[in-house]
């Protein structure tokens, strides 16, 4: 086999890991899929940002806390983007908004949620003021 063809070889190989390592989820575990009804209630829920389908293989870190803005959750996700495996924590976009993540079929979802009347958001979750 020449260089080129030997050359050709490894690119094949290589692209047959990728795409393994890819399905098989860098091994970060199974799917994760949101608990529906777990919305926080008075909370006023934004839009769930496009670009969701870059980020696969979602699992949640500890408590499954769906959309809920009063539990705090972590995600665990490979970005498609990066290449690498990454964690996202709820947090606070602002003094009553929580930008919160979740996994729904397997793909991080992100958002943010206005925090019901008379509350603000504290380290990631919505408190009464």
């Amino acid at each position: 086999m020449n260089k080129r063809g030997y050359g050709m070889l490894v690119i094949v190989i290589v692209a047959i890991i990728v795409i393994a390592l890819l399905v098989v989820g860098v091994g970060i575990g199974n799917t994760g899929k949101a608990t529906l009804g777990q919305e926080t209630k008075g909370a006023n829920y934004g839009p769930i940002d496009d670009d969701y389908r870059n980020y696969i293989n979602c699992v949640y870190v500890g408590v499954n806390d769906g959309w809920d803005v009063s539990k705090i959750g972590e995600v665990k996700f490979l970005s498609m983007v990066r290449g690498v495996v990454e964690r996202e924590k709820d947090k606070c976009a602002s003094d009553s908004v929580v930008h919160e993540y979740n996994c729904e079929d397997g793909l991080r979802k992100e958002r943010n949620v206005n925090c019901p009347l008379r509350q603000v958001c504290e380290e990631g979750i919505c408190v009464n003021q």
